[in-house]
């Protein structure tokens, strides 16, 4: 398989108390919160350059996404402001009618453009 023509990456955050604050959100729901997130983030910054490269039709095969989990939604909105602070363009997630924020996502970006700033933050599991 050939190597990506671009060097980025999607990152996603996840709320993991959906799973333990009573709720149990089902697996499949979870999931379906972080797709939402991604489509939502590259409809809203389609125009964005590192956007374009990442969906385009060549890079498709490449596509990296790295999911990630929070404690709780004051850490989501934590990070969101912090990436929103360091220029990285995101979108929360607000599942409705329920009006629960459960994930952001961000455009694809190059690692070291987050990789100080989300360091701090364990794969979702």
């Amino acid at each position: 398989m050939e190597s990506p023509l671009v060097d980025l990456t999607q990152y996603v955050i996840l709320r993991d108390d959906l799973q333990t604050d009573g709720r149990s959100w089902p697996r499949g729901a979870l999931i379906a919160q972080a797709c939402h997130a991604c489509v939502s983030v590259n409809s809203i910054f389609k125009s964005d350059p590192n956007v374009c490269r990442y969906t385009s039709l060549e890079n498709l095969p490449h596509l990296r996404t790295v999911v990630l989990s929070v404690e709780s939604e004051k850490k989501l909105l934590d990070y969101y402001n912090i990436l929103t602070t360091n220029l990285v363009s995101s979108h929360l997630f607000t599942e409705q009618p329920e009006n629960i924020v459960t994930c952001l996502a961000t455009v694809p970006v190059e690692k070291s453009k987050v990789s100080s700033l989300l360091n701090k933050l364990k794969t979702f599991k």
